[in-house]
């Protein structure tokens, strides 16, 4: 009952919130989307936030859409019913392919489709996307972020996908680029609580794949046994 009232005045207090705090609210969302433990609910409160967000210009519109397909992607990782899954995967995808189409310069936007696919089934035949924004975020090092901490976060979060593909070309290249983006200021950055920033994000596709091989174990044991059973028949 406690955890219903307190659900409610959370809601409440979403919908009440000033619409113009648009910025302040992106870092709530970009809280639950880094988090590796988001639940259902907290992709239902992200969204909530989201939708009654005003953009300050045409990149933050096409940031918020993108994180609102994102969360209906996380809500169909959360969810059990395979067809609710693919119909929220379909949903979600959709939302964010289209808010990039429209603005397909926006590198931040470009970046969360990348970990969106990046923890996608490979069935969703998204892997040259995948490969495009890694090169568009790659190559857009000239188009220099206001946060130049965040940039190198991309290319970490790179780093590790090339790292996970054994793709060692691609890898050392993208790591050259992180030490000159290190070197290219001045102001020192804490490499390491990047590092396990991004290590953090990537939790999530590491328990979805533990938890995919647990299954496909349990139903190759279980198929294994029916055989033998109508084998002795």
């Amino acid at each position: 009952m406690k955890v219903y009232i307190s659900s409610v005045f959370i809601t409440l207090n979403i919908l009440v919130m000033p619409l113009s705090y648009a910025d302040d609210n992106l870092e709530k969302v970009k809280h639950y989307f880094n988090n590796s433990e988001t639940t259902y609910d907290d992709s239902n409160t992200a969204i909530v936030i989201l939708e009654t967000l005003i953009p300050s210009s045409k990149e933050q519109e096409t940031i918020i859409n993108v994180f609102i397909g994102s969360f209906h992607t996380r809500k169909a990782r959360e969810s059990w019913l395979p067809w609710k899954k693919i119909n929220l995967c379909i949903k979600g995808l959709a939302m964010i392919d289209k808010a990039i189409a429209e603005d397909e310069e926006n590198l931040e936007a470009r970046f969360i489709r990348l970990q969106v696919n990046w923890e996608l089934p490979t069935f969703f035949n998204r892997s040259a996307m995948i490969r495009e924004d890694i090169s568009f975020i790659v190559d857009s090092q000239t188009k220099q972020l206001s946060d130049r901490s965040r940039y190198i976060h991309m290319l970490l979060s790179i780093a590790n996908f090339y790292r996970s593909t054994n793709s060692q070309a691609e890898l050392a290249r993208v790591n050259t680029m992180i030490n000159a983006a290190k070197t290219n200021s001045q102001q020192p950055i804490d490499i390491s609580k990047l590092r396990k920033a991004v290590g953090n994000s990537r939790k999530n596709s590491a328990y979805k794949i533990n938890v995919s091989k647990k299954v496909k174990i349990w139903f190759t044991s279980k198929f294994e046994k029916i055989r033998g059973y109508l084998k002795d028949i």
